[in-house]
């Protein structure tokens, strides 16, 4: 699993060093040429959300996510797999509902063939799939 998580984290530090290249170029392109390359914030809204996607992936891969260890530790370890059974139980009940409200989205939006309101009006259901 530690392959994985740093397989997206890499992933997601690509997307920020390409964004960050795009919004330099697109930078100097207004000031020096007065001319736009046209969706860097588009493209840097969908790096975003697909960037934090995969770092609470990373997170819970990694199991990095937050609890209060200073309690944990000191109950007895009958308590404490019975707490970390339940938390597991918790997050992939969490991630259902997030699927299952995810699929009914995307449903939506290929119906209605939504659109970015951008220059590039790109098909929502591949940032949203994504």
């Amino acid at each position: 699993m530690n392959s994985v998580s740093r397989i997206l984290g890499c992933l997601f530090g690509y997307m920020c060093l390409a964004l960050s290249v795009l919004v330099s170029a697109e930078t100097i392109m207004r000031k020096v040429f007065a001319m736009s390359l046209q969706g860097a914030d588009e493209l840097g809204g969908y790096t975003l959300a697909i960037g934090s996607s995969l770092a609470f992936c990373v997170a819970l891969i990694g199991r990095n996510h937050m609890r209060i260890d200073i309690l944990h530790y000191r109950l007895p370890r009958s308590v404490q797999g019975f707490l970390n059974w339940f938390a597991m139980i918790v997050i992939a009940l969490f991630a259902g509902l997030l699927s299952w409200t995810t699929f009914g989205i995307i449903r939506d939006t290929i119906d209605y063939r939504s659109t970015a309101p951008t220059p590039w009006a790109t098909p929502l259901v591949y940032p949203q799939g994504l």
